[in-house]
């Protein structure tokens, strides 16, 4: 309990004068009160803003907050908040103070609350974050720092000041960021969902005992938390970890994932980086699911290592087993972690913050001397850096290099003891020269037809590890020489290249291109089809657009055991013919061989492969979107995208095909895609879009189409509307449906027949029970009026960002069919 005092306050049997430097915040106060005493305030947006000064470690500027609830701006506020000039997104409050300390005069963090009740296209045009600390020696303690965007605000103490909500949906609404050294929060809790970010980016933080709620994207990913208990509603609650990355001791993890039946994996990263937790709970109590597997991050490098010791999942202990997990049993770097004395265990906060000044928050610099050892200078990172990513067998060799690091950074110098391997299958094609001083010479010795990857992993007599794959070419002969000279053949709608390689028993690799061209020396020619994964495209379909063109294919000759050689064209005699063209009226591709090259031109019978920014993003909170020489990515990516694919290669990625010139009537369209998201959600925030356009005028954008959009009102479904392009310009044909079938094994089938448009949409993924308890439509069928157009052409503009590692985000394009009645 404590007493207020007018000058002073009673708090613990401590007399806590009043000051510059000291003041009190009570929301509970009238205004008379406050007016009567100059170091006292009701308003915590008064404080924050106006009434601190900078303090020193010997005299932090502190506020002391009594129980209450603490709104940083009206909940109820309807106005849309931007971000300032300077700032990477929209602040609450922007607070400049070095040495502020905030202290709840309570031992419950749950009767002071500092709220925010704003989020992404909820209250604000972006990531919406509540506060943004300038200043070294940040201190929170029995405090609650909650945005309530998405969770309700109960507060039993005083009813009245409960608060609902503002949305359902799940948006990024963030907690705070840092621009300091030495954050310490103790028994605090940093509730929210989101992108929760409990007061991340300082150079050095550590949270005790403290509770955090959140999905994804969320904690602070270069940290320390000991005996803290986190509520995981998303299956990766770190984006990264940096550095040291992210050390959890003695923590209770309670899994509680929305969406356990699409994904049945706790991780604790999305993107990856270092974790280390040591004696450790996990807790999940799911019916729905058989089990559930724990794992740091689910694409891990071949660099990555994370370290554990003694984990436990409901009551049982708990062994991650994975290549990059190393099990601190028995290993001196345990000890950079914990200690034992005297059957006393003593976490070594000391050892991983103390940097070069000493700082030891938790009071235990004395503690870890007296256990004896050189326990404060244990250092628990080691990189690897390569000269080159590829070695090839018999050439130039590949250095590399391992370094250590402490926790917070600092590079250790003696790298001597440093023990170079590979697996035993291995062997056969790499030679390790050990230098001796943390670097490694690597030659290769692959004698097969293909290359290898290789991993090598540096290891430390402490229990430190790391690794680096290398792909190890064979020993490389020349370029094969043609055994059949090769030549253009017309078959049934298709050219075909024949060729054979006087390669022997190496694998044909040659890498074979096709181009229009407008006549037989081939000007002005324009790429069509290329091959992919060293697997040549010898031949190809004739489509509407070939006709009166020569096409021109180019074939650079390769083996899987040699060097490319000199590139060789062949041209068509004459120009294609429409007889030889077998279905002029439709177009069907799987983007295997698809450009994913930039064509910005706008041409009939041609695709335009481009970056566009339509007129209407322009209010969305972000956008990274890039003028790239490759807007469109062919490959693998993962989640929920199936196979490979084309996907975008950045925000804004657009493909329009401009049919021969002439008049069109009837047309269909049939898109077959894979959403990465696997929720249900499709795009990375609310807002963001693909349009599917038929009866297009690609020249002036005008046409009809369907719109997939990311909702506010759902963070597990899409809105699907039917839209009417004119000039570029975007109005509706219809009533939003908000759906969940924008997921795995998506169709979506487009008609315009006469003046009707309809549209088509399901998916062969079952329906997620969340999805299922919300009402919203598993299969989708939309019907709007439209005018006849004489327009033959199609549209598929994306404009959601591509997320983590380039493609999380993103929308995997399968097979599309497009046909002319």
């Amino acid at each position: 309990m404590f007493t207020f005092n007018g000058d002073s306050i009673l708090y613990n049997e401590t007399i806590i004068p009043l000051n510059d430097h000291i003041v009190y915040l009570d929301g509970s106060l009238s205004t008379d009160t406050v007016t009567k005493h100059p170091h006292v305030y009701n308003d915590i947006c008064e404080v924050l803003q106006h009434a601190l000064v900078d303090g020193t470690e010997s005299e932090p500027m502190q506020v002391y907050i009594a129980p209450y609830v603490y709104w940083i701006d009206d909940p109820e506020a309807t106005d849309t908040l931007q971000k300032a000039d300077g700032y990477p997104m929209p602040y609450g409050m922007i607070v400049k103070c070095e040495h502020l300390h905030l202290h709840g005069l309570t031992d419950n963090p749950y009767q002071v609350v500092i709220a925010g009740n704003r989020g992404q296209s909820n209250g604000a045009n972006g990531n919406y974050t509540m506060f943004h600390f300038c200043g070294d020696g940040l201190t929170m303690e029995n405090i609650t720092l909650g945005n309530y965007c998405n969770v309700d605000l109960e507060y039993p103490w005083n009813p009245a000041l409960n608060h609902q909500k503002r949305t359902n949906t799940i948006t990024q609404a963030q907690l705070a960021t840092l621009c300091g050294d030495k954050f310490f929060a103790s028994n605090c809790n940093f509730i929210s969902r989101l992108n929760l970010r409990p007061v991340a980016g300082g150079d050095r933080s550590l949270y005790y005992n403290c509770h955090f709620e959140s999905t994804d994207d969320a904690l602070n990913g270069y940290a320390v938390y000991e005996k803290c208990s986190f509520d995981f509603y998303g299956s990766r609650p770190l984006y990264n970890t940096f550095k040291g990355g992210a050390v959890f001791l003695d923590c209770d993890f309670y899994s509680r994932m929305m969406n356990v039946e699409t994904e049945a994996h706790q991780f604790f990263t999305k993107e990856g980086g270092p974790v280390t937790a040591v004696d450790c709970r996990f807790h999940s109590e799911y019916t729905n699911t058989a089990g559930i597997d724990f794992n740091w991050t689910k694409y891990p490098l071949p660099s990555l290592r994370c370290y554990s010791h003694q984990l436990a999942h409901n009551g049982k202990p708990l062994y991650i087993n994975s290549i990059e997990t190393v099990p601190l049993e028995h290993k001196e770097l345990l000890k950079a972690y914990r200690l034992e004395r005297d059957g006393e265990i003593i976490y070594n906060t000391y050892n991983l913050l103390r940097g070069n000044d000493d700082w030891d928050p938790m009071n235990r610099r004395t503690l870890i001397a007296s256990a004896g050892g050189d326990y404060p200078d244990i250092p628990t990172l080691m990189t690897v850096t390569s000269s080159a990513e590829t070695l090839i067998s018999g050439e130039a060799f590949v250095k590399l290099k391992a370094e250590i690091f402490t926790f917070t950074g600092a590079k250790v110098s003696d790298n001597d003891d440093i023990i170079w391997s590979t697996e035993k299958s291995d062997n056969a094609y790499v030679n390790l020269c050990d230098n001796g001083d943390g670097t490694c010479i690597v030659t290769g010795c692959n004698s097969e037809n293909t290359a290898r990857q290789v991993l090598i992993t540096a290891s430390a007599p402490s229990g430190l590890e790391t690794a680096i794959a290398l792909t190890v070419k064979p020993f490389l002969q020349p370029a094969p020489d043609f055994s059949q000279t090769p030549q253009l053949c017309m078959g049934q709608g298709a050219l075909k290249l024949a060729y054979s390689l006087a390669s022997g028993k190496a694998e044909d690799q040659s890498d074979i291109s096709w181009y229009r061209c407008i006549d037989a020396q081939g000007t002005e020619a324009v790429l069509t089809a290329v091959s992919r994964f060293e697997n040549p495209e010898a031949s190809y379909l004739l489509t509407a657009g070939d006709a009166g063109y020569y096409i021109m294919a180019r074939i650079t000759p390769k083996s899987s055991l040699s060097e490319p050689g000199t590139p060789v064209s062949l041209i068509t005699e004459k120009p294609v013919s429409s007889e030889a063209i077998d279905n002029p009226d439709s177009f069907c591709t799987d983007f295997h061989s698809f450009p994913n090259t930039k064509q910005a031109a706008v041409n009939p019978g041609f695709w335009t492969i481009d970056y566009f920014r339509p007129a209407d993003t322009y209010s969305f909170g972000s956008w990274d979107g890039v003028d790239t020489e490759t807007p469109w990515v062919y490959g693998y990516t993962g989640n929920g995208c199936e196979g490979c694919g084309l996907y975008q290669g950045t925000q804004g990625a657009r493909l329009m095909y401009t049919p021969v010139n002439k008049s069109y009537a009837d047309m269909s369209l049939t898109l077959t895609v894979d959403p990465a998201k696997t929720a249900g959600q499709g795009f990375g925030s609310a807002d963001q879009y693909m349009d599917i356009c038929i009866k297009f005028d690609t020249k002036y954008l005008s046409g009809y189409g369907l719109r997939i959009v990311r909702t506010r009102a759902a963070s597990n479904a899409v809105s699907f509307i039917l839209i009417k392009y004119t000039n570029g310009e975007v109005t509706s044909l219809s009533e939003p449906i908000i759906a969940s079938c924008y997921q795995t094994g998506c169709t979506i089938e487009l008609k315009a027949d006469g003046t009707v448009l309809t549209a088509h949409i399901e998916t062969t993924t079952p329906q997620l029970t969340d999805q299922r308890q919300l009402g919203w439509a598993h299969t989708v069928y939309l019907e709007a009026e439209i005018s006849e157009n004489e327009f033959g052409g199609i549209c598929i503009q994306h404009t959601g960002s591509t997320g983590t590692g380039g493609w999380q985000n993103t929308t995997m394009l399968h097979t599309l069919e497009f046909q002319y009645r």
